[in-house]
């Protein structure tokens, strides 16, 4: 696969950090042409890269992205939006609207600008990044019911799309170091010991990293992948 991707468009949303951070320099190194979306901007000056740095809770600034993107013929999407935003409660709905917004109903509009020119290439490739806590029911509230409504969407609208040969699929990270993501923080502060949360939490000796989900999303991005669609594949260490 290492050059099924060289000059492919590949749109990676929060790719600007944590995850989508590493998966953004996978796909620059596999000389892909790259747009990606985040509140921050820490690449500069690369060459194949777009970003578009906005932050998408606010309307305005939702609607200048749209306005770039509709025309963006892109064949491989990986959405890596979501978090928290430290919302432990629904008493607040301003709040619990936005963790669903930038967890579930944003990636899911952005998709719509995207489908249509897959539909008429009949080729598309999928992957929303959600949570392993969808299926272990640890974490806020509010982020994993906002992620398993992702999950819904993700079983229903890949049976809608897939005669268009656009295969949707989503992978279900357990705890992740990546780049300045919230564990990472928590790990370099100190207020979390590694070995003790790795005794705690994980079946495995090591947290995960990046590269413990990114072999599998290039082989959902990819050619080779012809009857994957729906999936919901967990990669969490066995957490307990």
């Amino acid at each position: 696969m290492n050059s099924e991707f060289k000059n492919k468009k590949i749109f990676i949303s929060g790719g600007t950090n944590g995850i989508g951070y590493e998966i953004t320099k996978f796909f620059l190194r596999k000389k892909s042409k790259v747009y990606v979306l985040g509140r921050k901007n820490k690449f500069k000056n690369i060459k194949n890269l777009t970003v578009y740095e906005y932050d998408v809770l606010k309307n305005e600034e939702l609607k200048r992205l749209t306005n770039k993107i509709r025309n963006i013929n892109c064949d491989l999407i990986v959405h890596c939006l979501g978090g928290s935003l430290g919302v432990d409660s629904h008493y607040n709905l301003k709040e619990t609207t936005d963790v669903w917004l930038l967890n579930a109903a944003i990636p899911i509009l952005l998709n719509e600008f995207f489908l249509k020119k897959m539909k008429s290439k009949k080729f598309g490739r999928i992957v929303h990044i959600s949570s392993a806590a969808t299926v272990n029911h640890d974490g806020k509230i509010p982020y994993i019911c906002s992620k398993t409504y992702l999950n819904s969407y993700i079983r229903q609208m890949s049976k809608k799309v897939s005669k268009s040969n656009i295969l949707l699929n989503g992978i279900l990270p357990g705890a992740i170091i990546a780049y300045k993501n919230n564990l990472y923080n928590l790990i370099k502060k100190n207020k979390i010991n590694k070995k003790s949360f790795i005794k705690k939490y994980l079946n495995v000796k090591e947290i995960g990293t990046p590269n413990s989900i990114i072999p599998v999303l290039e082989f959902l991005l990819s050619k080779h992948n012809n009857y994957l669609l729906g999936e919901l594949i967990k990669i969490d260490g066995g957490e307990k």
